[in-house]
């Protein structure tokens, strides 16, 4: 019993217990309601908020390794290539998107691409808690334009619970950072590459 406490501890470190509870408000705010007028309504998950899953549940996952197995970080490096010229080729050009916003989202994409090959856990984790605001804060923009034209329009709150869930996970990320250089802390750390 003493050794699953223990285990338990190591497990679930404070950053590790902000970026879950965030993680998952994070998802269940995708299915709730990010804009609504007196006749419609829309959810994240039919548009951003489908990435936002994505990244929450990956940036959640990934603090449970000190280093990214070289295989899942070769893969995730390739996908995350493939999401980034859809975003600045098909989005950017194709469709007419804004092609300084998607020449922005291809720098990003890269960053990411470049924290995945050098396989760093930590820093890919805040990344894509970054990324999950910097998407919310483009969704409540575009949401605030849209509703403003509409009878009885507003930013739903789903869209808020998204904004402050990804500021939470980036949260727990960094005190999970501080956890890993403090000498005393690292030591009650449990990661499931660790060989020792």
């Amino acid at each position: 019993m003493a050794r699953k406490m223990k285990f338990h501890h190591k497990l679930l470190t404070k950053g590790r217990e902000i970026a879950i509870i965030f993680a998952v408000l994070l998802v269940i705010s995708t299915f709730l309601t990010w804009g609504k007028s007196d006749i419609a309504s829309v959810t994240g998950f039919s548009g951003d908020g489908r990435y936002v899953i994505g990244i929450g549940l990956f940036a959640f996952i990934i603090l449970f390794f000190k280093k990214i197995p070289k295989i899942m970080a070769y893969l995730l490096a390739f996908f995350m290539l493939a999401l980034a010229g859809y975003y600045f080729v098909y989005r950017g050009m194709v469709i007419g998107g804004n092609i300084w916003v998607s020449a922005l989202f291809l720098i990003d994409f890269l960053v990411i691409i470049v924290f995945l090959l050098r396989r760093q856990a930590i820093f890919v984790s805040l990344v894509l808690g970054i990324n999950a605001l910097a998407l919310g804060l483009i969704d409540f923009h575009v949401m605030a334009i849209t509703v403003e034209n509409l009878v009885g329009g507003e930013i739903g709150m789903g869209l808020y619970l998204a904004l402050i869930s990804s500021c939470g996970i980036v949260l727990g990320t960094i005190v999970e950072g501080y956890q890993e250089q403090n000498p005393k802390l690292r030591k009650k750390l449990f990661f499931f590459d660790q060989t020792d």
